[in-house]
């Protein structure tokens, strides 16, 4: 989606990835928590223990809005780029 909002909307590719990595940034965040107060961070807990090799599940959520967020990031420049060249 953030692909084709770069495309249809037009801006400075520089606030197309700022804007792609922020919305889902913060999507994935409240998303990312959501899902593991419903589960009582047990999930969570057992995952930063792997991928992390601490138990911190604050840290756990940021990396997956840092991820999912640079993603979104540069398919909105992507589209942007794609976009200033017709």
């Amino acid at each position: 989606m953030a692909f084709i909002a770069g495309i249809f909307i037009p801006q400075k590719p520089a606030m197309a990835f700022l804007s792609g990595f922020v919305a889902v940034f913060l999507l994935w965040i409240v998303l990312s928590y959501w899902i593991s107060v419903a589960n009582e961070h047990v999930l969570a807990h057992k995952m930063s223990m792997i991928i992390l090799k601490m138990d911190n599940v604050a840290i756990l959520i940021l990396a997956t809005g840092l991820i999912g967020g640079l993603v979104a990031g540069f398919a909105a420049l992507a589209g942007s780029c794609l976009q200033k060249n017709k």
